[in-house]
């Protein structure tokens, strides 16, 4: 079958057209909350790895390199755990992370402010002033935080394959959308596509493996093709070379490793 991904505003019933997307196509729901013990190898909270995910960058930013680290692992377990195909994700970051694999269905749901208000209501017991600026608050955090992290906007509307805006669309009906657009044969699971997968997720494992090192190191793979960009003084760019080959070689799947090496200054 496919990988469903759904990124949703908060109050709109994102989570319920999800479980309810999953049970239909008969397969496991997932959301970011699920991928939080990745905290056991960031040695941070499973409060701060939810707050990072979620809080503007301003909060992100106290943790300094932590974040950078915090990332690569969130990305190495989301990436095992949607490795499986036959699932649906719903939360953070799933429709930024699958870029080149074509088994996947990129959903955003969405829903007008009023309805989210009255949900925000309902839910917290709060009035309709506070709930507005609980959204309005929320929102403005996660525009900022994708925009800090990936360079976009979550409402641009070319990161997704079908957008479903709940109101006159109930979400009953917004899960039959997505449950006939799953099933398509066009998004079913081939040898390239899940090749692709197992790119992802090997450039995912070493750059988490490196992290440390370099926060900012970037890595991509393709058929067992390994290239890290990472930054160092000039002077010790070969030796460096050999440290980061050396820890992308301890992957079994790596079979080639090729390393630039940006030049940074010696002195600051």
């Amino acid at each position: 079958m496919t990988i469903v991904t759904i990124s949703r505003s908060s109050y709109c019933h994102g989570e319920e057209v999800a479980e309810l997307a999953a049970e239909l196509l008969g397969c496991e729901c997932l959301a970011h909350e699920d991928v939080l013990e990745v905290a056991r190898q960031c040695e941070v909270s499973e409060r701060e790895i939810s707050s990072a995910l979620h809080d503007s960058p301003t909060f992100f930013e106290r943790l300094g390199q932590a974040k950078e680290k915090i990332l690569a692992h969130f990305r190495v377990e989301l990436l095992m755990r949607l490795r499986a195909d036959d699932i649906v994700y719903h939360g953070l970051a799933g429709h930024f992370l699958l870029g080149g694999v074509s088994h996947v269905l990129k959903v955003r749901v969405v829903a007008e402010t009023e309805d989210r208000i009255h949900t925000a209501m309902e839910r917290e017991g709060i009035g309709k002033g506070e709930a507005q600026r609980l959204i309005e608050t929320d929102d403005r955090e996660r525009e900022a935080w994708s925009t800090e992290l990936y360079g976009t906007d979550s409402l641009e509307p070319g990161l997704y394959d079908l957008m479903i805006r709940l109101g006159k669309v109930t979400p009953v009906l917004a899960t039959s959308l997505i449950c006939s657009a799953a099933r398509a044969r066009e998004l079913r699971a081939s040898a390239e596509s899940r090749a692709a997968m197992e790119d992802l997720i090997l450039a995912a494992e070493v750059k988490a493996a490196l992290v440390d090192r370099d926060p900012a190191v970037e890595v991509s793979a393709e058929a067992g093709n390994v290239r890290v960009r990472t930054s160092g003084i000039k002077l010790h760019a070969d030796a460096l070379r050999s440290e980061v080959e050396e820890v992308a070689y301890q992957h079994s799947k790596v079979r080639r490793v090729e390393v630039e090496v940006i030049p940074e200054p010696r002195f600051a």
